[in-house]
């Protein structure tokens, strides 16, 4: 499906689109905020994963259409350049998602009057990072495990790292032959589970058995998923979250409705999943410049400066293709 949106309609529709249509935009979130959960930021930063960096209230952050259209799960074509939204973060919301685990925040977001173009050109060669929010800066302490196969196999047990077993989960009396015992976590929703923790095995190794297959077959996870084991505090409760190998995309009609909010100028919502190496679709406004600003000029012919851009979710480096990708 191919959803064509140009700025000529934008525009012409900018001054009767306003509360009616905002409104249901945000309906259609309230619709659904009762069945999320809100998720405590250092176990969300730590299912998010050590590089990624969430705006806070009050941020100025550019918001791109064009990026952002990359991340629906049907094409998305813009019939013109498309220009970058200047916003300001309004709120923030740290959530987990009901059908896949996954952590994801929510911005709200308020266009300013400038409007600038993405790809400008600019020559600093430092990068923007904007840190998590400060109640996320905790002592929490985590480990992941990319799941194998065998890891995956709804009749099989989950390898623990030694390393991850030990910094995480209780202590194993050694007294006592064979070295077992229950521990209890709880998912992003709160649920709670149970599961055998054993050392065993030649060559020794820690495993989680009885409750394992259950837990894999509720969450569906495949190898190549990764799960998360976060201790928020010593000696407080341990949680559990996943990563997903795969990503199916956003609700294509999400993201029009939050284009086509933006592009008139009123406020609207973005969700965003971090991933690594994932182009992000709101991104600090340092390196984002004014396609006619006389700073961002070169002579013809003469190649630009190697600069990278911190993006909220990864690094990116422009190279020979990123003009054609961000026009």
């Amino acid at each position: 499906m191919h959803l064509k949106i140009s700025h000529h309609q934008i525009s012409n529709k900018k001054k009767t689109f306003s509360q009616n249509h905002r409104s249901s935009m945000e309906a259609s979130y309230s619709s659904v905020r009762d069945q999320e959960r809100e998720v405590d930021p250092a176990i969300w930063m730590a299912c998010a994963g050590t590089t990624v960096h969430v705006p806070r209230v009050g941020d100025s952050v550019v918001y791109s259409p064009e990026l952002h259209s990359h991340h629906a799960s049907s094409p998305i074509h813009l019939l013109s350049q498309s220009h970058a939204v200047p916003c300001q973060v309004a709120s923030v919301r740290l959530l987990v998602d009901r059908d896949t685990d996954e952590v994801f925040y929510r911005l709200t977001l308020r266009p300013t009057t400038t409007t600038t173009t993405v790809g400008g050109g600019g020559e600093s060669t430092d990068s923007v990072v904007v840190g998590p929010p400060p109640e996320a800066m905790s002592q929490a302490r985590s480990f992941a495990k990319v799941l194998s196969k065998s890891d995956a196999n709804n009749g099989g047990a989950l390898t623990v790292p030694k390393s991850g077993a030990e910094s995480i989960f209780p202590p194993l009396n050694k007294d006592v032959t064979p070295r077992m015992q229950t521990i209890v976590v709880r998912d992003l929703h709160g649920k709670r589970w149970e599961f055998t923790h054993v050392y065993r095995g030649e060559p020794l190794r820690h495993l989680l058995r009885t409750g394992w297959s259950k837990f894999n077959d509720h969450k569906k996870l495949v190898a190549g998923d990764t799960v998360v084991f976060i201790r928020s505090s010593p000696g407080g409760e341990l949680s559990i979250g996943i990563r997903r190998a795969n990503y199916g995309g956003l609700s294509t009609e999400v993201v029009v409705e939050c284009i086509r909010a933006a592009l008139a100028g009123n406020q609207f919502v973005v969700e965003c999943y971090p991933r690594e190496g994932q182009l992000e679709y709101v991104m600090k406004n340092a390196h984002i410049s004014h396609p006619h600003n006389p700073s961002t000029k070169r002579e013809r012919g003469t190649p630009p400066k190697r600069t990278s851009i911190r993006l909220f979710g990864c690094t990116i480096y422009p190279n020979k293709n990123r003009d054609a990708e961000l026009v």
